[in-house]
C-alpha cells in the first residue's frame, strides 16, 4: 500500500499523463527513446521485485509468486492507470493500489 501511495503522491495531472504517452509512443519511432525506456523498466523492475521480496520474508506475499514478474505485471497496470489518468482524472487511486494488494496475496492454484 505504501508503495502504491508513493507512485502517486502528487494528484493527478492529466498533462504529465498526457506527456508520458506521448513519449511511449516516439518510443516506437525512435530507437534511442526505446532504449531508455527499456533501461528505466529494467531498474524500475528491479526496484520493486526488491520490494515485493522483502513482503515475501515478512509473510505478506506467498513466497510462490515471482517478484520480477509481480514487478512487471504491476508497472504494466500502473502504467495503463497512469493513461486513465489522462482521460478520466478522476480515476480512483485507492480502488487501484487495493486491488494490487490483493493480487499479490493470492494464492495459485
Amino acid at each position: 500500500m505504501s508503495l502504491g501511495k508513493a507512485l502517486f503522491e502528487t494528484p493527478p495531472d492529466r498533462q504529465s499523463h498526457a506527456l508520458r504517452l506521448e513519449i511511449l509512443a516516439e518510443s516506437f519511432r525512435q530507437e534511442e527513446v526505446a532504449a531508455t525506456l527499456r533501461r528505466a523498466e529494467i531498474r524500475m523492475i528491479d526496484t520493486l521485485g526488491a520490494v515485493i521480496g522483502k513482503a515475501q520474508v515478512s509473510g505478506e506475499v506467498p513466497d510462490e509468486i515471482s517478484t520480477r514478474q509481480a514487478a512487471a505485471t504491476i508497472i504494466a497496470c500502473v502504467d495503463g492507470f497512469m493513461s486513465r489518468i489522462a482521460f478520466t482524472p478522476q480515476a480512483q487511486l485507492a480502488g487501484f493500489v487495493m486491488l494490487i494488494t490483493a493480487a499479490l496475496r493470492l494464492q495459485q492454484s
